[in-house]
């Protein structure tokens, strides 16, 4: 799905003022659908609703190794070909305004996407190391299994 979406220059466009934005309890089974790492445990789900459909989510939590932030992104897609202009600082603007973080950090994976979203809200590399080494993934054949260690 991931080189679909990149190949495919067929995304429906939506801008972030025509979305709803609403917090909710479980957002496993879209992340299951959408995000390649699948869901994560996070205690805040922000989701963007179009005409009450939900077409994003942005999971934030306690963070998972850097422990002396306050929060972490843990997850953030969209629904398969849609591009929402706007999206993700809408996202981000809903949290940092009703959570007020001292704090945050998160993550991108340079292997397959560039970080310029991150870029845009304000997220800086932290120094002197901002790549992380390379680590291990282990694929079972034919069962779309992806295990990152």
């Amino acid at each position: 799905r991931l080189i679909d979406n990149i190949m495919r220059d067929t995304s429906d466009v939506i801008w972030a003022r025509n979305t709803v934005l609403r917090e909710l309890d479980d957002v496993s089974e879209f992340l299951n659908k959408y995000h390649i790492q699948n869901e994560s445990n996070s205690s805040i789900k922000l989701g963007c609703f179009y005409k009450d459909e939900l077409i994003g989510v942005m999971t934030i939590g306690r963070p998972r190794f850097y422990h002396e932030y306050q929060y972490e992104i843990h997850r953030f897609c969209w629904k398969d070909n849609i591009r929402v202009i706007g999206g993700i600082e809408k996202l981000f603007k809903y949290f940092v305004n009703k959570y007020k973080p001292s704090s945050i950090i998160t993550y991108a994976d340079i292997s397959k996407f560039t970080g310029n979203s991150y870029l845009k809200l304000g997220f800086k590399p932290i120094q002197p190391k901002p790549i992380t080494e390379p680590n291990y993934v282990w694929v079972e054949p034919y069962k779309n299994i992806v295990m990152n260690l």
